[in-house]
């Protein structure tokens, strides 16, 4: 019975098996010097990153699910007729420490793309993976909302994202099993094994002195 019952606290107690989801972005939007932050919902109307007659950058928030990540990726719809003319130019993401013009880019860098690889004519969604420290992030707030932060670096005219006729604007692709248990929840567990363990020596031992 003893046995049974180690097997079967340890199959609840095993973690989850590795599981893929793709999470679409709860909101999006785009900050400037002149025009401040504009927050559009679900969708992009705007050149969002890049140059568009003044510098602007791009922000996506997504809700993070408990467990832990492996890996990640952050999908952006990348409108066809994006116009650049710096085959330099970079985006990259941010781990944003705010929705400002400043908050955008303060963060550290998580992944990035050139926009000449990016930039095809044809709408699409471009994808980033994140780096070590970008899986560690999101992993940092497992149960909360990430904002990302989405900055172009050129020296030349140069535009990323754009509308996306309906599409989500980004939607975050990720592998993570269940979480493990706390040390104290498996203190906790074994504190009962002891238990139980104690309970069946002492009806043994009663057992054998009625006999």
């Amino acid at each position: 019975m003893f046995k049974s019952i180690l097997i079967g606290a340890a199959l609840v107690a095993a973690p989850a098996a590795v599981q893929a989801a793709d999470i679409s972005a709860t909101g999006s939007g785009w900050c400037s010097v002149s025009y401040g932050c504009d927050s559009n919902g679900n969708y992009i109307n705007n050149n969002f990153a890049g140059d568009a007659g003044e510098e602007f950058r791009d922000f996506f928030t997504v809700a993070i699910p408990l467990g832990t990540i492996s890996s990640a990726s952050l999908s952006i719809w990348n409108d066809g007729s994006n116009y650049n003319t710096d085959p330099a130019a970079v985006y990259t993401l941010r781990a944003a420490t705010g929705i400002s013009f400043g908050g955008l880019a303060s963060g550290d860098t998580l992944g990035s793309v050139l926009l000449s690889d990016a930039d095809t004519g044809v709408g699409h969604f471009v994808t980033i993976d994140l780096n070590a420290a970008g899986i560690a992030a999101l992993n940092a707030a497992a149960g909360s909302t990430f904002l990302f932060g989405g900055v172009v670096t050129y020296s030349q005219h140069a535009e990323f994202a754009g509308y996306t006729g309906g599409y989500p604007a980004a939607y975050l692709s990720l592998t993570q099993s269940g979480a493990v248990p706390e040390p104290a929840s498996w203190a906790l567990m074994l504190g009962g094994f002891g238990l139980v363990g104690s309970a069946m020596r002492r009806r043994r031992r009663a057992a054998v002195s009625f006999a």
